[in-house]
C-alpha cells in the first residue's frame, strides 16, 4: 500500500505541476487577449475618427463644387442629347442600308451598321 500511495502521490504531483503550467499559460493568454482587445478598441476609435475626417472632407469638397454642380449637370445633359442624336443617325443609316436591297450580310461594315453592335465607348 505504501508503494501504491507513493505512486499515486507522484502522479498527483505531476498532474499538479501540469495544472499549474496550464494555468500559468492560460493567464498569459488571457493577458495577451486583454491587451489585444484594448489595442483593437483604440484602433477602432482611430478608424472611426479617420472615417469622420474623410466624411467631413467629402462634404467640404462637395460644398466647394456646389458652384460646379450646375455646370456638370449642363454637360451631362449635353452628353445625353449627343448620344440620342447619335442613336437616331445610326438607326437611320441602318434602316437605309437594310431597306436598300444591298447584300449587307456579307459586308462586315454594313453588317455592323445594320445589326448595331453595342459600343461601350459612347
Amino acid at each position: 500500500m505504501l508503494t501504491e500511495r507513493d505512486s499515486i502521490s507522484s502522479t498527483l504531483a505531476t498532474q499538479n505541476t501540469e495544472l499549474h503550467s496550464v494555468l500559468t499559460e492560460l493567464a498569459e493568454v488571457e493577458g495577451r487577449a486583454l491587451r489585444l482587445s484594448r489595442e483593437n478598441v483604440a484602433l477602432a476609435a482611430r478608424l472611426l475618427s479617420l472615417a469622420k475626417q474623410t466624411h467631413r472632407g467629402k462634404a467640404e469638397v462637395l460644398a466647394g463644387e456646389a458652384g460646379h454642380a450646375a455646370e456638370i449637370a449642363e454637360l451631362e445633359a449635353g452628353v445625353k442629347a449627343s448620344r440620342q442624336r447619335w442613336r437616331v443617325l445610326k438607326g437611320t443609316a441602318s434602316a437605309i442600308v437594310a431597306g436598300s436591297g444591298v447584300d449587307w450580310a456579307s459586308d462586315a461594315e454594313l453588317r455592323d451598321m445594320v445589326l448595331d453592335p453595342v459600343d461601350d465607348e459612347l
